[in-house]
């Protein structure tokens, strides 16, 4: 088994050579075991002659590992070349194989990428009636009306294929939210223009109010003259005319009970007027809030109406819809909706 000189410590078998110690790691600790059993020294290391028997057994153990080394490591390069080898054709294999495997996949790959867009497009055409049905800021019945016509545009046929169901449930709840959102932006339009006129009318009544109290100033103010005239005149009077005194002085009360009489009427007139386009204000909004509430209970009725319908025939809530409306006009004889 050794080939090299006795300078080491590795053991000799017979029928056996070097390599076998290295087919496995319980051989190779065999003779690991034997090179450490080999190695006890016992020597005196306070003498040089001990020293040297001690340095001379590190060397062997030095020796046998260099031994070892030298049967092992060809027997190394040559795994590794024979490793290197196959790892080639490894890498060779794998590549062809991968490639054909993503040659044959292929039309699979296609058809699952036509697929996945052919999903995305009808989720995106679905996606739109979402959009549309969302209420957009300052949008007018006008502008809702615009929307509508556009909704009922769309098309619900073959070419939503497997979600031609969906797509016209989703138009119909559309339709039905844009209608309702119409009716209430009409009503609020239609309140807001009253409200207007109203507002207009109680603008124009507060500017005669205040002309007719610019007015009465002036008449207080020509009347606070005239008065200021007469006393100077009573005055001038009183010199000349002592004996029309008591007369005179009648004549001053009159004039003064008249002028606040006068003053006092203005100011009730004022205040009648005042009260009056408060009450006028308070029902006006009493009754936009009353018709507001029955356009949306009438909305309310047409909805549920409609839906009843539609559970019972077999027609769409666009149908279901006109018909009431139809009703509703009183276009159908002995036909009436209770609202």
């Amino acid at each position: 088994m050794n080939d090299l000189t006795k300078a080491d410590l590795i053991p000799t078998y017979k029928d056996a050579t070097l390599a076998d110690a290295f087919k496995n790691q319980k051989a190779l600790d065999r003779v690991i075991a034997s090179i450490t059993s080999a190695a006890k020294v016992e020597a005196d290391v306070t003498t040089e002659k001990g020293r040297e028997a001690i340095a001379s057994m590190a060397y062997k153990v030095a020796r046998s590992k260099t031994g070892l080394e030298a049967v092992a490591k060809p027997m190394a390069d040559k795994a590794r070349e024979e490793s290197d080898r196959l790892n080639a054709l490894r890498r060779h294999f794998k590549d062809e194989l991968d490639g054909l495997r993503d040659r044959v996949r292929k039309p699979v790959n296609d058809w699952e990428a036509a697929e996945k867009q052919r999903i995305s497009n009808l989720h995106d055409r679905l996606s739109e009636f979402t959009f549309l049905a969302e209420p957009i800021e300052g949008e007018t019945a006008g502008s809702i009306a615009q929307t509508i016509s556009r909704v009922e545009g769309i098309a619900v046929d073959g070419t939503w294929q497997e979600h031609q169901e969906a797509a016209a449930d989703a138009k119909a709840d559309t339709l039905l939210r844009l209608r309702s959102r119409y009716n209430a932006t009409k009503l609020a339009e239609e309140q807001e223009d009253e409200l207007r006129v109203l507002r207009e009318a109680k603008a124009k009544a507060e500017e005669e109010e205040a002309e007719r109290k610019r007015e009465d100033a002036i008449k207080l103010r020509e009347q606070e003259a005239a008065e200021a005239a007469r006393k100077k005149a009573l005055a001038d009077a009183a010199e000349e005319l002592e004996r029309e005194k008591d007369k005179a002085e009648r004549e001053i009360a009159d004039a003064e009970r008249q002028a606040r009489e006068t003053i006092e009427e203005a100011k009730r007139q004022s205040d009648n007027e005042r009260a009056r386009f408060i009450e006028e204000d308070r029902v006006a909004k009493e009754l936009a809030a009353e018709k507001s509430a029955n356009e949306e209970h009438r909305t309310q009725v047409r909805r549920q109406a409609a839906y009843a319908l539609q559970k019972e025939i077999d027609w769409n809530i666009e149908q279901c819809e006109a018909l009431v409306g139809t009703i509703e006009a009183g276009l159908i004889p002995h036909i009436t909706i209770n609202f």
